[in-house]
């Protein structure tokens, strides 16, 4: 059908049917304005970001559900586009025009069976209509292919095509998530026919969904004792095994895998997505290299998929030219191929920066039920204590699912970038063997940015769980041996002044500490009277001329501390932000990074070298990097004032805030 005719009809439904726009709640209503001004600029990405929040903070709302309908059409997302369309229906059955969308929808997205009934369903509805003639031919042709396409189900007549279209309403829960709704089909289907293998796969895989393992595997096995070469059940145990931790006996079935051999366009995309979980990237591009001269034809949304796999396998092999064309032909062929898109996006930043290649999201490789109730537990703990009830807490909880410890390295190595940072944030909570583990092959490792390698290497060597001396990494592509920092923070004061000086310099410093520039001015300039060299008391006067915004004073005092004591701490420091300030980023890391390389560190210099980073960091855009230097001064001294002010700048409020982000809590 026509855009231009599509639009024609979606400005007339917007006006019948359920509320009118201004009955809306507020927010609601504001929410579905702004949507339809970014579709208009042709902004649908943003438009289509904006309805789905807008779907799970009102649910299943008429107004909602039809601006995404038109949204996911415009985005050729045709999947979500039918998923859309039925749950919409249910609010406008009398809707023929809806109900043709639906069955269009189906038969594009190869669900045949779901496609007949709907088509059926608008010729007993408006059989006058004057599309019925062209609908009845679509029936006719599809009647004619349903008989042979239930032979391959094991399936026959009027009570086969209702078992295959309920067989269709699992798979679409699968695909938007829904698992419960899922296992509740499969459960009915198989209420009817007991060894029907295609509905016990995917009751295992709902189960697997919802974090029940064992009945996960023994829906498999349960298949194979029917069919010992079902590719289905094979390439699920493969998956299941290896994301549970239990790679040797993955392997094992995969190799069973490879060997088997299907008329069945699915073969190749549950034998890609298999090899893929267990990290076998030759054996992905043999596989789609097979698809390819197969002769079957596969739907869009498979073949899709299958370049999708093939472009990560290839991009992990670095052959980053190759993986961008399998990325490119994916989209093509299937536009709403959201994780193809985010990969291509991510190989625009610089290779020190990119997460990518990532086959899946986070929710494909843990149950999301899981992330939330880790992510409540964290919150509670955070409230109650400190990060060593933190720590406490992600203990207990991989203790309960140990699924999850054997999933760290793989969301490490392969995790999108949410799935990363998941897997960094628990590993270094942790601190158990398996976490060191997971976080040494990362950090020694080619895969993700550069600063979270760094920061699990850097957490590694506070822990004592790297040797001493120089690493190996990779930063930018190159091999390099890094000195990571690995000291001692001490309280002893620095330096000693006469007992009324030191009174004067105490009373200056909580001066600064409360913003008054001008009366540590005062204070700092009678000490200096009686100590005219001492270089602390000129870098706290530079302090106070900073604060008050004199920076035609402070400019030639830090240079002249710096040209009296090149090596002076502070000096450097403040060299270092003089840099900063002139954009001169290059130049501020050179100032700072011979400090790094300081065994030990009085607190005062340590949260100096933590906000100077953390600045650095931000001008350079490594808000990851500034990140693990805001962590790393959070665990030396939680209770600074400046604390809360960096926070705040970075975007933070702790972890388990951080972590609830991934989930969209």
């Amino acid at each position: 059908m026509a855009k231009s005719k599509r639009k024609k009809q979606r400005r007339q439904r917007r006006n019948r049917g359920g509320s009118t726009v201004r009955q809306l709640a507020e927010p609601l209503y504001d929410g579905l304005i702004e949507a339809e001004r970014l579709d208009r600029q042709g902004k649908r990405v943003e438009a289509r970001e904006l309805l789905e929040d807008l779907n799970r903070s009102y649910p299943d709302r008429a107004e909602v559900l039809a601006a995404l309908v038109n949204v996911y059409y415009e985005l050729d997302d045709l999947t979500a586009y039918q998923h859309a369309c039925q749950r919409l229906i249910r609010h406008r059955p009398d809707d023929p025009e809806l109900c043709l969308m639906l069955a269009g929808s189906c038969l594009t997205n190869v669900r045949p069976a779901l496609a007949l009934g709907n088509f059926r369903r608008f010729l007993r509805r408006w059989p006058d209509d004057v599309r019925a003639d062209e609908v009845h031919k679509t029936v006719a042709f599809l009647e004619e292919q349903m008989e042979e396409m239930l032979r391959g189900l094991g399936l026959s007549g009027e009570d086969g095509l209702q078992l295959a279209a309920l067989h269709e309403e699992v798979l679409c829960h699968l695909e938007q998530g829904e698992f419960d709704q899922a296992r509740q089909a499969a459960e009915q289907l198989l209420k009817q026919h007991p060894s029907f293998c295609p509905a016990i796969n995917n009751l295992g895989e709902a189960h697997f969904r919802e974090g029940r393992t064992d009945e996960a595997l023994a829906a498999a096995h349960r298949v194979l004792q029917q069919d010992p070469d079902n590719f289905h059940a094979l390439a699920n145990l493969a998956r299941y095994l290896c994301l549970t931790g239990q790679a040797k006996k993955a392997r094992a079935w995969a190799r069973r895998l490879k060997s088997v051999e299907s008329n069945s366009c699915d073969v190749w995309v549950k034998k890609a997505e298999a090899f893929t979980c267990l990290g076998d990237d030759e054996e992905v591009l043999r596989v789609f290299a097979k698809a390819q001269r197969s002769q079957g034809r596969r739907p869009d949304r498979d073949e899709a998929i299958l370049h999708h796999l093939a472009a990560v396998a290839a991009m992990r092999l670095g052959r980053e030219q190759e993986a961008r064309t399998y990325w490119k032909r994916a989209l093509k062929l299937n536009p709403g191929l959201d994780v193809a898109n985010a990969n291509l996006q991510d190989l625009r930043n610089p290779p020190d920066q990119r997460h990518a290649p990532w086959p899946y999201s986070l929710n494909h490789w843990l149950p999301m039920h899981l992330v939330r109730k880790l992510v409540s537990r964290l919150s509670r703990a955070e409230r109650r204590g400190s990060d060593g009830t933190l720590g406490r807490q992600v203990r207990r909880f991989l203790e309960e699912h140990p699924q999850v410890t054997a999933l760290l390295p793989l969301l490490l190595a392969r995790g999108d970038p949410e799935g990363r940072q998941f897997a960094l944030r628990i590993a270094l909570l942790a601190e158990t063997p398996q976490a060191f583990e997971a976080l040494r092959d990362f950090a020694l490792g080619q895969h993700g940015p550069d600063q979270l390698r760094q920061e699990a290497a850097q957490a590694l060597r506070q822990a004592g769980a790297l040797p001493a001396g120089p690493v190996r990494m990779s930063i930018k592509g190159q091999w390099q041996d890094l000195l990571l920092l690995g000291f001692e923070i001490h309280r002893e004061p620095n330096r000693v002044h006469r007992p009324h000086v030191e009174d004067m310099a105490r009373e200056a410093m909580a001066a600064l500490e409360n913003d008054d520039g001008q009366e540590a001015e005062r204070l700092l300039k009678q000490a200096l009277e009686m100590e005219p060299d001492a270089l602390d008391l000129l870098n706290n006067l530079a302090a106070a001329y900073r604060l008050q915004g004199r920076y035609d004073d402070w400019k030639p005092l830090i240079h002249e501390i710096h040209r009296r004591d090149p090596d002076y701490f502070f000096g450097r420091i403040n060299m270092a932000f003089y840099h900063l300030d002139a954009g001169n980023l290059e130049e501020a890391r050179e100032m700072l990074t011979p400090l790094l390389s300081r065994p030990r560190f009085h607190l005062s210099e340590f949260v100096a070298v933590c906000q100077t980073q953390i600045a650095l960091c931000r001008a350079e855009g490594h808000l990851d990097a500034a990140r693990s230097w805001l962590k790393m001064w959070e665990d030396v001294d939680p209770d600074h004032p400046g604390l809360q002010d960096f926070r705040r700048r970075l975007g933070l409020s702790g972890l388990p805030g951080a972590l609830a982000r991934l989930v969209g809590d």
